[in-house]
């Protein structure tokens, strides 16, 4: 999905009886930890069932709500893991990481021209060859959808897609974003979706959310199918603020800092959610540090301070001042240790999807772990295409489904790129950009966006100066007709 050379983001699909192939967990990969998360809610680490909130030297999880996971990373990455009425995954980048990316969220350096960017570092025309590129199980495909389908799972949902998006619900967001794109998504989903009620109350989920990183809250889109009920002592929340609401926020306010807009149910109020998902009074929190669990009311020592837990918070004291110098240094530790709470083991047993990839000329450039037994090549050879084990320099290459051997060369736009253990190695010369425009309002700009334009219109395509375009027809055909060239008067 994304990956640096530090960090990597993988997601795990399942295929569907009927329609689209549904998300089964995403996992993110760093020097320090190995986290899968599952549409259950379930998080792992390295294989191991993972309760929440948990803190490590680079990262920090928690529970947002009943339907919201947030990651925060110390190297600026955050994952917004949504677990109803279906499995999404946010990624947040801070701009540093501009141009520092790769997979399928694109490369982030401002160029639409080259989003589709193969693991061998040079873009793919096609959809289908670009997802296959990034395939982290070479050799298995997935059946492909696309816009325009002819048939629809539920046509009367499908236009509701369209009255909802242009309701009075989202009006004052929609002067802030482009509805188009989630217009186009919540059509598509309600089509090919297994279940088309989830898909569409996801479609609408997500504009909302985008209306409130842009500052404009929506309220009440989810009333009537999309309706979530709530466990007796919790309610539905459209703007939820997890350090008002969980134990885990009571204690650490300042961790819920930069998590992204969720929804879902939380706490009534004057309780609590505490690890458990139980709402408790304040006085019953928790205390969380690093992987220990301090129940409210016990003592822990951090360094040579006594500390309590109350209403969620560690406070500590020199042991003499604390209870009139009657706690002493050896009394006893209470302290549940977070990563140690048991489960049933053969009910997990085999849930987690990170698999170490067998190393191919095919997997060489993808970002997961490689095989530390039964490779099929030894003294440093992997596999190619055929099976033969070559020295991984001799890897071939590929483009356009064309399978290019070591030392070959290709042109892409105006420059040449030349193969060499398994990825394509380009000059890096600027090359001149093209606008076009064709049919009934398509346009390319030059920087490779694509939109439809609708309207009778004498437009502007390029020029120098102040912007100068004429009023529109109400006629609803948009055909290019006739271009005007003016050049230097």
């Amino acid at each position: 999905m994304a990956a640096t050379s530090e960090w990597s983001v993988q997601v795990f699909t399942r295929e569907a009886d009927w329609g689209l192939p549904q998300l089964e967990s995403v996992a993110l990969l760093t020097p320090s930890d190995s986290l899968e998360f599952g549409r259950d809610g379930l998080v792992f680490k390295e294989e191991s069932l993972l309760p929440l909130p948990y803190r490590s030297d680079y990262l920090k999880v928690f529970r947002q709500s009943s339907d919201y996971i947030q990651v925060i990373t110390h190297f600026g990455l955050k994952i917004q893991v949504q677990l109803q009425p279906i499995m999404q995954v946010y990624l947040s980048l801070p701009d540093a990481m501009q141009g520092h990316v790769t997979g399928l969220c694109g490369n982030f350096n401002g160029e639409e021209a080259d989003e589709r960017v193969t693991p061998q570092r040079v873009p793919e025309a096609s959809e289908a060859a670009f997802l296959a590129s990034w395939n982290l199980l070479q050799g298995v495909s997935h059946r492909r959808f696309t816009h325009g389908s002819k048939t629809c799972a539920d046509d009367e949902l499908k236009r509701s897609c369209h009255g909802e998006i242009f309701s009075d619900v989202f009006r004052d967001c929609l002067g802030h974003l482009d509805p188009t794109p989630h217009l186009q998504s919540c059509e598509f989903d309600v089509c090919h979706c297994e279940r088309s009620e989830p898909c569409y109350c996801a479609a609408l989920g997500s504009l909302a959310r985008a209306c409130a990183l842009r500052g404009v809250p929506v309220y009440n889109w989810s009333r009537g199918v999309c309706e979530e009920s709530c466990p007796a002592g919790q309610q539905f929340s459209y703007s939820v603020d997890s350090c008002r609401s969980t134990c885990h926020g009571l204690g650490e306010p300042h961790a819920c800092a930069g998590e992204g807009p969720s929804t879902g149910c939380v706490c009534a109020e004057g309780t609590f959610m505490d690890h458990e998902g139980a709402c408790v009074p304040g006085i019953e929190c928790p205390c969380y540090t690093g992987h220990d669990i301090v129940p409210p009311g016990k003592f822990y020592w951090v360094g040579d301070l006594a500390c309590a837990c109350e209403y969620g918070v560690l406070r500590c004291e020199n042991p003499i001042t604390m209870l009139g110098g009657r706690m002493r240094r050896e009394s006893p530790l209470q302290v549940e240790n977070a990563l140690q709470l048991l489960v049933d083991g053969s009910a997990l047993r085999g849930r987690s999807h990170v698999k170490a990839c067998e190393r191919t000329c095919q997997t060489i450039n993808l970002p997961c772990p490689p095989c530390e037994s039964d490779c099929p090549c030894g003294d440093g050879l992997i596999p190619d295409d055929n099976g033969n084990c070559i020295p991984p320099e001799d890897c071939p290459c590929r483009h356009h489904g064309i399978v290019y051997g070591k030392g070959d060369t290709i042109k892409v736009d105006c420059n040449v790129c030349t193969c060499g253990g398994g990825a394509w190695s380009c000059n890096s010369a600027e090359c001149p950009g093209t606008c076009r425009m064709y049919g009934d309002g398509h346009y390319v700009t030059f920087d490779g966006k694509r939109f439809v334009f609708d309207g009778n219109c004498d437009s502007s395509i390029v020029q120098v100066g102040t912007r100068t375009d004429a009023p529109c027809s109400r006629t609803p055909r948009a055909d290019v007709v006739r271009v005007n060239a003016l050049i230097y008067n």
